[in-house]
């Protein structure tokens, strides 16, 4: 098994956020792969009014369909206050960033104060597109 997770990368010189996969070394420790960055700069945007933003919140499914596990985060900044991310993973190489796609699902709701921290994926309606 393996794990992913996001990080805020404060202090690391672009203040980004960050999502990696985690794996077993096979020495007790832990491979660490960086798979995504995320930064006012990756949208073209000017960071110096965007306050650089930071993943709260996670889960995992099948949310395109796909028969692939997807990730969604929610966050603290960012575009706008808070937003839901999509992480969605293609096929393929897992340590491969290119077979993962990264996408803004929400950015609507904003109170100036908002955050996502806790997020679930789940079919509520039992549709069938899930």
């Amino acid at each position: 098994n393996e794990v992913v997770t996001a990080e805020y990368d404060y202090g690391s010189g672009t203040d980004s956020s960050s999502i990696y996969l985690l794996q077993d070394d096979g020495n007790g420790g832990l491979t660490r792969t960086p798979l995504f960055t995320w930064s006012p700069a990756a949208y073209g945007a000017d960071d110096s009014v965007w306050i650089d933003p930071r993943f709260i919140g996670s889960a995992h499914g099948d949310v395109t369909g796909d028969g692939n596990i997807d990730f969604v985060f929610g966050s603290r900044y960012g575009p706008n206050d808070a937003c839901i991310y999509g992480f969605m993973y293609n096929g393929g190489d897992i340590t491969n960033p290119a077979n993962y796609e990264f996408s803004i699902i929400d950015s609507a709701y904003s109170s100036g104060t908002s955050l996502w921290g806790k997020v679930a994926i789940g079919n509520i309606d039992d549709d069938p597109e899930g």
